[in-house]
């Protein structure tokens, strides 16, 4: 097995020296081939994972989700595309069906049976809609024209630009095919920055009026409970939130008697025309206590009448991230999602929160250990979050049963991977969004065990991870240190193992091949060899086997098969050292190139190389010890990112991660790469 948990630390420059007795020479590196090895295609490819920087997510009736994605720019992944994706299997996968360099997308939805996304144009500042009437197949442009009347009080000059910035604030509601409305988008807060208004279309979205709440200024929530009959939030000189009613399609509004309140309503949910929610609240930077506060206010009557059912003020201090509901999605009478959000600094745009759900018609309320920016629910039971507000950032969240569990769906172009380890179909990757493990060949991942997890944080730098087939664990920290941490139970439980022949010295490199049998080196140095010592018991008993003249970059081990690669001390240059016992005898192998990192299964052992001049990267494979050598170099679309540390799993079988944080896979011996998707599943 391919175990080797470990670190290794650059020392002292080459210098001629004696070889080990142990040691043997052996004339060259022999490559008996060279080919090409492909690389995947980049990350823009369809069938990937969602893209980043999501804005909004659709169903259509029939299943199928849309996905709108890309900012004009954005300072964490400047000059992605805007683009919409589809999926038609629950977001297992992906595929591009729209795509516009330099364009915005901000936000998509359906009118009838149309899928429609609104965005700006290539400069940034001309409105537009894209409508699809065949499921994503083809889409059409609908260039907007905005009456200059809706930003009063801007100079000639930045007409445009203001109006482009009010669009792209907006969130849309289409309550037909003709009849929409663009509103202010109460995830942004107050730091919108841009007059609240709401517009709306009856012809479809190419034509846009401002509709008036008379004595008000809406705040973003609006329910239809049917074509005619409609409800609005907003704000008065007096009141805090205030809901109106329109029986006209939206053409005319009228305050509700009673509803006006001390607190903020932001969002509107009708499960049916007889059932409605209203949620909100105030910010608790603004609270004389300094508590969140949420509120909520329902009607059994269609509107009629309207009543609070939930108040809730019982966080002791300002959070930073402690805002009123936001968005409100009740599927039934009974059963409801709710989303807080928005912000109050200067930064615009949307902010995510907490998912908060109720069983109970709203008067309960227990927040979720999920986190997003938009909340859709889709089939019965599935909910999902955009823009989840984790590490690493742009993941989907989805809940299958109702919101009991959740999974994270990634993108592996942008959920990047930090590290990988692993044999066969056990793997361990480092993310941006913590560490995983799979014991199915990365099809699916779950954390680590709590006891693995805080072997890792022993070491708080220079750590290294070995995981490897029949729940084998190696984690090991830097040459200074002379223990490791051993599990043979997947990391569930686990001992902290001493090496006391490399106590004055500290740990290099290390692996298990199985609970009993392991080898570790010190770090060396010519003029100083590098000690070579073997356990069978466990590591409770270490004994020297051997050592070795060569300052290591990299370190393999499967129980009788042990390599070495480095700077050689007897060859002034570079050389792989290669053990066919178990690290007691070992045989020379000048190398014309320096050799970084190294893996191996078996009779199978793959290191990444470098040739310095000219530059370029290779990886040296071999299928029998060692003894004839493939060498793969790399070409193709993604010939500018190369693999980084490979990993054996197989006689044909590589895993490989590089930057920008990819994990990659060949099942062929390195002739052609595949990018492997990361859907990372979340645990509370």
């Amino acid at each position: 097995m391919a175990l080797s948990a470990f670190v290794v630390c650059t020392r002292a420059a080459p210098a001629t020296g004696a070889l080990d007795a142990l040691t043997t020479r052996v004339p060259s590196l022999h490559v008996s081939a060279e080919r090409t090895s492909w690389l995947p295609a980049p990350p823009s490819a369809p069938q990937w994972g969602p893209a980043p920087e999501e804005e909004g997510l659709v169903f259509a009736p029939q299943g199928d989700g849309f996905l709108a994605a890309g900012a004009l720019s954005s300072a964490d992944a400047p000059g992605i595309p805007a683009e919409v994706q589809r999926t038609q299997d629950q977001g297992a996968s992906w595929a591009t069906v729209w795509r516009q360099a330099g364009d915005s997308l901000s936000w998509i939805g359906m009118a009838g049976a149309s899928v429609l996304a609104a965005g700006l144009a290539e400069d940034g500042q001309r409105p537009f809609l894209l409508e699809s009437n065949n499921n994503g197949a083809s889409w059409r442009a609908v260039h907007i024209s905005l009456s200059p009347t809706l930003v009063p009080g801007v100079q000639p000059g930045y007409v445009r630009q203001a109006l482009g910035a009010l669009w792209s604030s907006y969130q849309f509601d289409f309550v037909s095919a003709s009849v929409g409305f663009a509103l202010p988008d109460p995830m942004a807060g107050l730091s919108m920055g841009v007059p609240g208004q709401m517009l709306r279309t009856t012809d479809g979205g190419e034509h846009w009026a401002a509709v008036s709440l008379p004595g008000g200024q809406p705040t973003g929530g609006l329910a239809f409970p049917n074509l005619e009959e409609g409800f609005a939030t907003g704000r008065t000189s007096r009141c805090s939130g205030q809901i109106w009613r329109s029986r006209d399609a939206g053409a005319r509004w009228s305050a509700v008697p009673g509803t006006c309140v001390d607190y903020r309503l932001d969002a509107l949910s009708f499960p049916s025309p007889a059932d409605g929610f209203a949620g909100g609240g105030n910010w608790a930077k603004f609270t004389s206590s300094g508590s969140q506060r949420l509120d909520l206010m329902a009607t059994t009557n269609g509107g009629r009448q309207w009543s609070k059912v939930y108040e809730l003020a019982g966080r002791p201090h300002y959070q930073g991230d402690d805002n009123p509901f936001g968005e409100v999605d009740f599927i039934s009478a009974e059963d409801g999602f709710a989303l807080d959000g928005g912000q109050v600094g200067a930064v615009s745009g949307a902010s995510g929160g907490h998912l908060w759900r109720s069983t109970d018609g709203g008067r309960l309320w227990a927040q979720m250990p999920v986190e997003g920016v938009r909340l859709v629910t889709a089939a019965p039971g599935e909910v999902w979050l955009v823009g989840g507000a984790q590490a690493g950032g742009d993941f989907l969240w989805r809940s299958l049963d109702g919101g009991l569990t959740w999974s994270e769906l990634g993108n592996p172009a942008y959920t990047k991977v930090l590290g990988v380890s692993g044999s066969s179909d056990e793997l361990w990757v480092a993310t941006e969004a913590g560490d995983y493990l799979s014991g199915d060949g990365g099809r699916s991942w779950h954390r680590p065990p709590a006891a693995m997890e805080r072997a890792e944080t022993t070491w708080v730098t220079d750590v290294g991870v070995g995981v490897g087939p029949k729940g084998s664990v190696v984690v090991g920290a830097g040459w200074e240190d002379d223990a490791l941490w051993l599990s043979d139970d997947g990391g569930r439980s686990g001992r902290t193992v001493k090496v006391a022949p490399l106590a004055s010295t500290g740990i290099d490199a290390a692996g298990f091949s199985n609970g009993r049998d392991g080898l570790a080196l010190d770090g060396g140095g010519c003029g100083q060899p590098v000690e070579v010592v073997a356990t069978s018991d466990g590591g409770a008993t270490w004994q020297r086997v051997g050592e070795l003249n060569i300052i290591p970059l990299a370190f393999a081990y499967d129980g009788r098969l042990a390599v070495v690669a480095g700077g050689g001390c007897d060859t002034n240059g570079n050389e792989v050292d290669i053990s066919r016992d178990g690290g007691r005898t070992w045989g020379e192998i000048p190398s014309p190139d320096q050799c970084f990192t190294a893996s191996a299964l078996g009779t199978t052992v793959a290191l990444m190389c470098a040739s310095i001049t000219p530059f370029y990267e290779y990886m040296l494979f071999s299928t029998d010890n060692g003894e004839h050598w493939t060498m793969s170099r790399f070409a193709g679309p993604g010939d500018k990112v190369q693999p980084g540390t490979l990993i054996v799993s197989g006689l044909q079988s590589v895993w490989a991660d590089g930057p920008p944080g990819l994990l990659w896979h060949t099942t062929n011996g390195g002739r052609s790469w595949a990018a492997v998707r990361l859907l990372l599943p979340f645990e509370a």
